[in-house]
């Protein structure tokens, strides 16, 4: 497969204090160009929590790895079937914003 661009809905994300996105895996989606296969989130501000968490598995408590909102990071994750169980952290202090769009392959 090769990349054929970005999926055109790009969605904007505002958590304000003790909002969170609770566990999920991202679904697959075919658009005009293709498959998506990666989830790409950018962080536009830093905020106290939200932190972004992969599990071990979609019931259990161990967090794989967690990655703090960074004004500026993205994050590039496999979705669809390879995606793993993750999960938005609730906000403690300020307002999180991300922009979140998926890469399409042919």
């Amino acid at each position: 497969k090769k990349p054929a661009g970005c999926n055109s809905d790009i969605r904007l994300y505002r958590y304000t204090e003790g909002q969170r996105f609770g566990r999920h895996v991202d679904g697959a989606k075919i658009t005009l160009k293709g498959r998506t296969e990666f989830t790409v989130l950018m962080y536009l501000c830093e905020c106290d929590g939200g932190a972004t968490q992969f599990f071990r598995d979609h019931d259990g408590p161990t967090v794989l790895y967690e990655f703090q909102p960074t004004q500026g990071a993205v994050l590039l994750h496999a979705h669809g079937q390879r995606c793993l169980t993750h999960a938005g952290a609730p906000v403690r202090g300020g307002t999180k914003y991300l922009l979140r769009t998926d890469v399409v392959y042919q």
